[in-house]
């Protein structure tokens, strides 16, 4: 799932969206810059202090608007292989 930052009726362009590794967790994303992994609560009091200082007021109202996104299996690269134990390989 993907949050998206409006303040007033202008986008931040700064939005939260879920971790793919972790479950329960969210990054801040901003251009090219990402949060570290936080829970949904502090990522999104946070996006709104990444995106106070761009210029927009403080008396503005924040709103979220959200997508769901497709959930995509970790990389292979973090699969562990199971090596076989030395019973194991007696036993082949």
């Amino acid at each position: 799932m993907i949050y998206q930052l409006y303040i007033g009726k202008r986008s931040t362009g700064v939005s939260v969206r879920e971790d793919p590794m972790w479950s329960g967790m969210w990054r801040i994303h901003q251009g090219s810059r990402v949060s570290d992994m936080v829970n949904l609560v502090r990522a999104k009091e946070a996006a709104i202090s990444w995106a106070r200082p761009r210029g927009l007021g403080s008396e503005e109202v924040a709103r979220w608007h959200h997508r769901e996104t497709r959930r995509v299996a970790p990389s292979s690269d973090y699969l562990v292989e199971a090596v076989a134990t030395p019973t194991q390989q007696a036993a082949e």
